[in-house]
């Protein structure tokens, strides 16, 4: 996954390119896990859990789908491959910054 943060990111001292934007890669090695049966949150499609949670993580249950396009939010991200719900898309941004 790659995220473009905004220059507020980077306004910290010492910083090599201070208050300009940042692309970042964000590499993780397995899929990730939600606590699915949790009746306290609120589902990525923005309704509440209820008495059986959010239910299943599969491409059948669209309650994991996030309606945000995270192309378009901030910070603004694009997978590299198919994620669950979304496809991969776009780079939002061009050359991870290897110091960040």
């Amino acid at each position: 996954m790659s995220l473009l943060l905004n220059g507020g990111f980077a306004g910290f001292p010492n910083w090599h390119a201070p208050n300009q934007p940042i692309c970042i890669t964000v590499a993780y090695g397995q899929a990730t896990t939600v606590p699915t049966g949790n009746r306290t949150l609120t589902c990525p499609d923005g309704s509440p859990a209820g008495t059986g949670g959010c239910g299943a993580t599969n491409a059948q249950n669209r309650r994991w789908a996030s309606t945000l396009d995270i192309a378009h939010d901030d910070p603004a991200g694009s997978y590299s491959a198919d994620a669950t719900y979304t496809p991969a898309g776009q780079p939002v941004c061009g050359n991870p910054d290897p110091t960040w």
